[in-house]
């Protein structure tokens, strides 16, 4: 077992392999699987799995490495700002930060501070133009996230020439047991999502169309002219008793920030709703950038809000992010 703090405060502990040599990141598809122990102590502050650099170079235990990736968990409040977060060359590409104070059973710090070992899966996968995703799983899939390095928002994805797995942790000014154990790596990760959807397999309605973004074919539902509505079909085989997941990248901006998307599973008709509230049938995840009275956020929609009894009145989301105010309704059955 590795041990990257015991209980005692002002601790930072660093542990590093070298994985490869000459990397080229285009090629570079990497997993780590390892086991993670975090507790027994107030709470503080956090560990990190590494691949890159081997070196902090000032940064804190519990941010990881300045150069290359690193998934952290940081189980202690500054603020309210612990959770997880996964860096590239020491910016956060994804986070989801706790809004709580220390040892207050808040997800997902309360998922991995409570003394008890988990398996944590971190991995590399290169896109296609230079580009990347990071992606981890706590306790296969209790857990997950995911960070894509973008090559057309900078030089695109890139590791050291000598890169390492390394793990990193610090106890600041409170405590805590940071361990790791059953390292494991493999070389090429998981596979990706199996059913990949050409975009050219689409119906396409209103001021939808197919254009090329970065040499990459792409859908364009709206352009950035006003009075446009554009929807985008494909029939996919599923029921209801299927597990479904579906992953893609969407792209906002460039206007006035208006009215939004959707992402919907179900029926192809909008039933006389807008394109920014999704399908009449169905589930619609939606994106809305402009504030009709302050109503612009992240909603999920089933059966157009009716939650299956029917009532056309109440078209409102079973979830919802709306001008930093979350509600969750209860479904009726």
């Amino acid at each position: 077992m590795l041990q990257i703090t015991g209980l005692e405060n002002s601790q930072t502990g660093t542990a590093f392999v070298q994985i490869a040599e000459n990397v080229n990141a285009a090629d570079f598809k990497f997993t780590t699987r390892f086991g993670m122990y975090t507790g027994d102590g107030s709470g503080a502050d956090g560990q990190c799995c590494n691949i890159g650099a081997n070196d902090l170079v000032g940064r804190n235990g519990e941010d990881g490495v300045a150069t290359g990736v690193a998934v952290c968990f940081d189980e202690w409040a500054n603020g309210g700002d612990h959770g997880v977060e996964i860096f590239y060359q020491g910016a956060v590409i994804w986070e989801n930060i706790a809004p709580c104070n220390n040892r207050e059973n808040c997800i997902p710090v309360s998922l991995y501070d409570d003394a008890a070992w988990h398996t944590v899966e971190v991995s590399i996968t290169p896109l296609l133009g230079g580009s990347a995703q990071i992606r981890f799983s706590l306790d296969n899939g209790v857990y997950t996230g995911f960070g894509d390095v973008l090559a057309y928002q900078g030089a695109g994805f890139e590791l050291p020439a000598t890169t390492y797995l390394g793990f990193t942790g610090r106890t600041g000014g409170a405590t805590n047991n940071h361990w790791i154990r059953n390292v494991m790596t493999s070389n090429p990760p998981p596979p990706p999502y199996p059913n990949a959807i050409n975009v050219n397999d689409f119906a396409l309605t209103g001021s939808s169309k197919i254009v090329s973004v970065q040499g990459e074919p792409t859908l364009q539902l709206t352009g950035v002219e006003n009075s446009q509505q554009g929807t985008a079909f494909v029939p996919i085989r599923i029921s209801s008793r299927d597990t479904v997941g579906v992953r893609y990248w969407i792209y906002t901006g460039d206007g006035t920030g208006a009215d939004g998307q959707c992402m919907n599973i179900g029926g192809n008709d909008l039933g006389g709703r807008v394109g920014e509230n999704g399908v009449t049938q169905g589930v619609a995840l939606c994106f809305d950038e402009w504030a009709n009275g302050g109503d612009h956020g992240v909603a999920i929609y089933y059966n157009a809000g009716t939650q299956g009894d029917g009532d056309t009145s109440r078209a409102g989301a079973i979830w919802e992010v709306r001008n930093d105010i979350q509600r969750v309704p209860a479904l009726r059955h």
